[in-house]
């Protein structure tokens, strides 16, 4: 699981360096692109984009 450790320390210093925020924060979410292929919202979004 240290990939999945790194990942979530890399968020959480990306939302603290660039929003002021923590992964804990009320309001912030974490989509899961291995998630969103599964459920076809990576290709709703990129359709909504075009």
């Amino acid at each position: 699981m240290e990939v999945v450790e790194f990942i979530l320390r890399a968020v959480n210093d990306a939302l603290g360096e660039h929003f002021g925020a923590s992964i804990s924060d009320e309001g912030v979410h974490v989509l899961d692109p291995a998630f969103m292929r599964k459920s076809g919202v990576s290709r709703d979004t990129k359709q909504a984009a075009a």
